[in-house]
């Protein structure tokens, strides 16, 4: 198929989700990511590793698309990853109304029923696409994507989360010993939810460790898993929690959820502060983040512009002070697809625990 062929394929795909007339701001998304990576060709690249990605679970294998991908909505479209980067929201399949949940994690929402009374369903993680942009920048540089299954193998780790790869194995041999298929699990079942809150969770993908984590709940005391999502984030990071936002909550100079946690929050916080001084041109915001993601005002001090700019759109000065001692920050979507799986592998240990401990013990995941 053409670059063209894939992104139509890709907007007819919005309308058999959100019905003949989708919500402007679901299809605005969708133009904005086509005029920021039509030129890179990622429609060739998500289309491909959608494929390979079909062909995988067709021959019974589970595979986890590098994390990155899920902070592009057309990557949900055609199928190249599972997670949806639009802000949270409950959509209906009958009517195809569409109830947005912002500041919420799908994982905190509950069933909801619509005004037609059909169950909606739940989705969304907020991830800006504009992070995507240094990877999708370097694509035609790259190794291409291989042609098959079986020459998947030769090049896997190119292009599936190296750190998730034996998650999803684990996962698979669960289905199967459970029968119960991992996608039909409640990622807000309550029983799992209040262990990972209170810190009594079993096993956390990735992260650095259960041990760091859970001092982290211990002080940040998170409410939902919008706030753990934020701690997995911080973890990741280079100088982003110990004696940073460690610091700002033990002061209690701010609260976690107005932390950005991650280079697409870092992003975001600078994008909504800019549209409430009816500002829209997102380039400054990106070159922010982009410059904290990779640590460059720790190591070159931060311009006397960009400060006044910060201040200027009414950031509190911490804001500033925090991203001037970051080392490295990690991207939001690697913290959404470990908190997924953590869950999932959680899910099992609570109710088939015999199997799960089983399994585990096979694997250093």
């Amino acid at each position: 198929m053409t670059e063209k062929e894939i992104w139509d394929k890709a907007y007819k795909r919005i309308f058999e989700l959100y019905g003949n007339v989708p919500d402007l701001r679901i299809v605005s998304r969708f133009y904005s990511e086509k005029h920021a990576f039509m030129q890179y060709e990622v429609g060739k690249y998500f289309y491909n590793l959608a494929n390979l990605r079909r062909e995988a679970e067709e021959a019974g294998e589970r595979l986890i698309v590098k994390a990155p991908v899920a902070s592009c909505f057309v990557a949900y479209l055609l199928g190249t990853t599972g997670e949806n980067p639009l802000p949270a929201h409950y959509y209906c399949p009958k009517c195809k109304t569409v109830e947005w949940m912002d500041g919420k994690c799908v994982f905190d929402l509950r069933d909801h029923t619509c005004a037609c009374g059909e169950t909606m369903k739940a989705d969304g993680f907020d991830i800006p696409f504009e992070t995507y942009l240094p990877y999708a920048k370097k694509l035609k540089t790259v190794d291409t994507v291989p042609e098959n299954y079986q020459q998947l193998f030769d090049s896997i780790l190119s292009h599936f989360q190296r750190s998730l790869l034996d998650t999803a194995i684990v996962c698979k041999r669960l289905e199967k010993a459970t029968g119960i298929c991992m996608d039909s699990i409640d990622l807000n079942d309550l029983e799992v939810k209040h262990r990972f809150l209170t810190g009594d969770f079993e096993y956390l993908v990735g992260s650095g460790g259960e041990k760091a984590i859970k001092q982290m709940i211990t002080l940040a005391q998170p409410l939902m898993y919008h706030d753990l999502l934020k701690l997995i984030g911080l973890a990741h990071g280079t100088c982003t929690w110990r004696h940073n936002a460690e610091q700002l909550l033990s002061d209690g100079i701010c609260s976690l959820a107005d932390i950005p946690a991650t280079r697409d929050e870092v992003f975001m916080t600078i994008r909504d502060a800019m549209q409430d001084c009816d500002f829209h041109d997102m380039g400054f915001a990106f070159d922010v983040a982009n410059k904290a993601r990779r640590g460059y005002y720790r190591e070159h001090g931060m311009e006397n512009y960009t400060n006044s700019t910060l201040q200027m759109l009414g950031l509190d000065s911490w804001f500033g002070s925090y991203i001037r001692v970051t080392h490295y920050m990690s991207t939001k979507a690697l913290a959404v697809l470990e908190l997924k799986y953590s869950i999932i592998l959680n899910w099992y240990q609570v109710y088939y625990p015999r199997e799960y401990q089983q399994i585990i013990a096979d694997y250093n995941i």
